[in-house]
């Protein structure tokens, strides 16, 4: 099954894949085209030490087998991430809206796409479906995970945590990102507060570092290692005014993070992924084969350019995605 997308992202145009599962599989397709420029500033710093003790009532330890890593820790929910890149950074505070009539105090960018289409409709569209195909991969309606990869702002988890009952795991490296996600989760009440845990990394196939590059006006579109040279921009736009100043990030599998078996079950456990990773989907994939099997439904953007660039074609990202059927 194909999910309809509801992005009206510039230079992205719709596809639609038909691929046959076992189970509902979710996938947003969608093209873009890469520009931009790379420029090393100094890595970010990830927010300190912590205990899965110390997050609320929900037992995580069964899922998470890693806290910490090359670079980064797992954020313990006390204090915003500010790092050198952030340090002067300031919330544009906006009211959220989840679907339904939820609201939340958000932090959001100042001339970001998202953050205004959340200012202009409360909420970014593209996350009301996940909240309805969530739900269908677990009738039985337990505490099922919702995990998000490209947690950006932070709006699909709002929207998650706000129209379910269950645990959400996100992960985003960008740290301007992680500035305004962070803000806005300490906000919440502790009983959403209590249901959210926060890597503040990159999922890839290793252990590591690499640049990330977020265009101006647009931070969701964050890409990874060097995938816009040799580029050219349609109307010659230069790479330093069309891109924001490249980040070192750290990097991590995330079989090195979050374990596929495990005493509460956790083949049953997680419902939904949401995957945007800018065409790093493929080494994504690559870095999870343990738990790739046990993910019930996959909610996804192909960006076929983005994908070639990282040395993957979006027929091989179908063929790996397919594995999570069960």
């Amino acid at each position: 099954m194909v999910a309809p997308s509801s992005s009206k992202k510039k230079q992205r145009k719709p596809v639609r894949i038909i691929q046959g599962v076992l189970m509902l599989l979710m996938v947003l397709v969608m093209i873009t085209v890469l520009d931009g420029s790379k420029e090393e500033i100094e890595n970010a710093n990830t927010g300190g030490s912590n205990t899965l003790i110390s997050m609320g009532h929900w037992n995580w330890e069964p899922l998470v087998q890693k806290q910490s890593g090359q670079g980064w820790t797992m954020w313990n929910a006390t204090a915003p991430l500010i790092t050198e890149y952030t340090r002067y950074s300031t919330c544009r505070w906006t009211t959220f809206k989840a679907t339904n009539g939820q609201t939340a105090q958000m932090c959001v960018h100042y001339g970001d796409a998202v953050s205004r289409a959340i200012i202009n409709r409360g909420r970014w569209a593209d996350c009301d479906v996940l909240t309805q195909q969530f739900q269908d991969t677990h009738p039985d309606k337990k505490h099922k995970v919702f995990m998000d990869v490209g947690a950006n702002i932070g709006a699909c988890v709002l929207q998650m945590l706000f129209t379910t009952d269950s645990p959400v795991i996100a992960f985003e490296p960008e740290p301007m990102n992680l500035f305004c996600l962070t803000n806005t989760i300490l906000r919440l009440e502790p009983r959403y507060r209590d249901r959210f845990l926060l890597f503040p990394f990159a999922l890839s196939d290793e252990e590591g570092s690499t640049q990330i590059q977020a265009q101006v006006g647009d931070m969701g579109n964050a890409f990874l290692g060097d995938v816009k040279a040799g580029q050219k921009d349609k109307e010659n736009e230069s790479e330093e005014e069309k891109y924001k100043r490249s980040v070192q990030v750290p990097v991590e599998s995330l079989d090195n993070v979050i374990t596929a078996v495990s005493e509460e079950g956790l083949s049953e456990d997680i419902a939904l992924m949401k995957l945007h990773a800018q065409g790093h989907e493929c080494k994504v994939l690559d870095g999870m084969p343990k738990l790739l099997p046990h993910i019930k439904a996959i909610h996804t953007e192909i960006y076929k350019t983005s994908l070639v660039l990282q040395g993957c074609s979006a027929d091989d990202y179908m063929k790996k995605i397919g594995k999570c059927r069960i």
